[in-house]
């Protein structure tokens, strides 16, 4: 049985139709924590024509603000379109207003439209995004930095506060040159929604051979997989409920894609089982709503079993 604690929750933000405030989500934070949940995690668009969704680090102040231990993560940050500069410092004001729980999911991501509405050249987005995560680190740990990149120029810049650790830096990646760049420099791997148990275990492997490759140790490694679930009596019910929500959000093709388990506690256990024989440490489990019974159902009905 994997504990509790290993299983994070994926914050329903993906609002379509509706705008939940703080006072759903609040409860929704205190009950994961209280519960006995590892993490909370939260993903990230710039644009979206039919949902409305919150900026990660914003929403997961909010969860700083009403918890104490549960960990804290994006899954992942646009960081391909947003200036890692400005990035580093928003994580580390909310790395140390919680207590040092930040996990900084990082991709390249992001559709056409938001790099040139942000100003960035998607042809560089590579070495940008690469250069990006370097500079993050430096600026997290040395006093003083001073930089000159393809794409970025600093002169003894500071950030205060100043976390005194790299933040962990997991990469979220699907194609082979992202995954090999997860274990090039990444702190590990976050697969997102779309992807079978047998894509995950493939993946997490090459991951792992890069960072070999790179002088790194696998082992230090983390792995984490989005999933969205919905548990109730009728299967038929809660899955519909849940392919409503990935359908908003990802569209119709990409919609359908993604890891769904819904219906009885057995079920959705089978499909976390399967990721966690394939090497995920961390499975992310997305409610479609912040439905406090449905998370206390998770955790007394489906942990149990995985």
């Amino acid at each position: 049985m994997a504990p509790l604690a290993n299983l994070g929750i994926l914050i329903p933000v993906l609002w379509s139709g509706r705008t939940y405030a703080a006072k759903q989500l609040v409860p929704f934070f205190r009950a994961a924590e209280e519960l006995g949940f590892g993490s909370l995690w939260t993903p990230d668009r710039v644009f979206h024509a039919q949902v409305a969704m919150p900026h990660p680090l914003v929403t997961l102040a909010l969860a700083a603000g009403v918890t104490e231990r549960v960990g804290l993560g994006t899954a992942v940050v646009i960081t391909g379109v947003r200036n890692p500069i400005e990035t580093a410092q928003l994580a580390a004001s909310l790395d140390a207003l919680s207590g040092g729980r930040l996990t900084l999911g990082v991709g390249l991501g992001g559709r056409e439209h938001e790099y040139a509405a942000l100003g960035v050249d998607v042809r560089r987005r590579v070495s940008r995004f690469e250069e990006g995560v370097h500079l993050m680190r430096r600026l997290w740990t040395e006093e003083s930095v001073t930089f000159q990149g393809r794409h970025f120029a600093l002169e003894g810049a500071s950030i205060l506060p100043r976390p005194g650790r790299p933040i962990p830096m997991p990469i979220g990646a699907r194609a082979a040159p992202a995954l090999a760049r997860a274990g090039r420099i990444g702190d590990g791997w976050i697969q997102g929604g779309r992807g079978s148990a047998r894509e995950f275990r493939d993946s997490w492997a090459l991951v792992r051979e890069s960072a070999h490759a790179a002088g790194r140790d696998p082992a230090a490694l983390m792995s984490g997989k989005l999933l969205y679930v919905n548990p109730g009596p009728d299967a038929t019910a809660a899955e519909a409920a849940v392919r409503r929500h990935t359908l908003a959000y990802y569209g119709r093709e990409m919609g359908e894609a993604q890891t769904v388990a819904a219906g009885l506690p057995e079920r959705i256990t089978e499909v976390i089982r399967e990721f966690i024989d394939a090497g995920c440490q961390t499975p992310m489990l997305g409610l479609p709503e912040p439905d406090v019974d449905k998370l206390a159902a998770l955790a007394h009905q489906v942990a149990p079993l995985v």
